[in-house]
């Protein structure tokens, strides 16, 4: 199995800095990092790091530890995010369907499909976000009641 290691060489505290006096960086308190390859390049353990943490990889260790991450967690992570990502993108088309077909849904389910609390939860919810006139939403309540 492939993993990735580089070794902490040292850290500091982040100090704020002012940009024209008007913005501090929100990152105060953090800490700042150096870091070396042992079987690899930063460039590609944070490569691997960032899919797996985002920008909050969590560092906190001591001077001289090293990090790893393995392939197959890598891997996983971003099996998931990709997964996510596609299964958003079938929700968007699919809502875009039922609505050039005029079909109620709420997060691309449509309401006909729902059990009658959820349909209600989501008529309710869609009548607030002005999704759906008061008239239908009544329609929807005296279906299911």
């Amino acid at each position: 199995m492939t993993v990735r290691t580089v070794r902490i060489v040292s850290s500091e505290d982040k100090v704020p800095s002012v940009s024209c006096g008007q913005s501090v960086d929100s990152s105060l308190g953090s800490r700042r990092y150096q870091l070396v390859g042992v079987n690899c390049t930063v460039s590609e353990f944070l490569e691997w790091a960032f899919e797996i943490y985002g920008e909050g990889a969590p560092l906190g260790s001591s001077i001289g530890a090293c990090l790893s991450i393995s392939f197959d967690d890598y891997f996983s992570a971003w099996l998931q995010r990709t997964k996510a990502w596609h299964l958003s993108q079938v929700r968007i088309e699919v809502g875009l369907v039922y609505d050039s077909l005029d079909i109620e849904h709420c997060h691309s389910v449509p309401l006909c499909l729902m059990s009658h609390e959820k349909r209600l939860q989501a008529a309710r919810l869609m009548n607030k976000l002005g999704l759906m006139s008061s008239e239908r939403l009544a329609e929807h309540v005296k279906q299911c009641s």
